[in-house]
């Protein structure tokens, strides 16, 4: 039975080669990636791939855990401008976990803008608009003034259709950029995957080669 004080708050007492392990399957299955409702039943995924007692949340917590302490090891390592230390296949892991963890926000944060900037856009929209017609109430029968306020309006509408446009073209690049770094790590974890495969070949036909001599 496993410790809560080792296991569910201090993840990195964990075994190096279950810790390895960990951050390589989770590479390998991207939970991050998954649409809401899907996440966890991904990170179950993983543990039950991992063979250990435990669930889908708490795999999460353990992993994202492990992140945070590397990214704050690297971040003191790059105030003390000391001497790289030695990379390993787990922070190679580990930097591809982190990087795969600030695509889903960076995503979800896009979804999200585009919503709050379309609702502050017409809510601007909305009070010019009644700013122009109580104006051009107040001018009564002054032609020449209710004319200015239509031509106001309509300018500012233009500038806020504009700068909505702008908005929309800017999230699209990043949208873009974010869908091609993407594709990128997935190419990264099936080359991962090819080469784990490869070696546990190579490791049986060692092992055959050696039980028959």
């Amino acid at each position: 039975m496993e410790k809560p004080s080792q296991t569910h708050n201090n993840p990195v007492e964990e075994a190096p080669p279950t810790k390895r392990r960990k951050t390589m399957k989770a590479q390998a299955r991207n939970p991050y990636g998954e649409d809401y409702g899907k996440k966890t039943p991904a990170w179950a995924d993983v543990a039950a791939d991992l063979e250990v007692d435990v669930d889908g949340r708490r795999c999460r917590e353990r992993c994202n855990q492990l992140v945070d302490a590397y990214e704050a090891k690297q971040k003191a390592s790059e105030k003390r401008s000391g001497p790289c230390e030695e990379y390993t296949p787990k922070d190679e892991c580990l930097v591809e976990l982190l990087e795969l963890r600030e695509i889903e926000a960076l995503l979800k944060n896009d979804k999200k803008q585009p919503k709050d900037q379309q609702q502050q856009e017409d809510e601007q929209a909305s009070a010019m608009r009644d700013a122009a017609l109580e104006g051009m109430s107040r001018g009564g029968g002054k032609g020449g003034s209710q004319q200015q306020q239509l031509v106001a309006y309509l300018e500012r509408r233009d500038q806020v259709a504009q700068a909505l446009e702008g908005r929309k073209v800017a999230n699209e690049e990043k949208r873009l950029a974010l869908e091609e770094r993407r594709l990128e790590l997935q190419e990264l974890r099936m080359e991962f995957e090819r080469d784990e495969r490869l070696a546990f070949i190579e490791m049986l036909k060692a092992v055959v080669s050696k039980t028959s001599s």
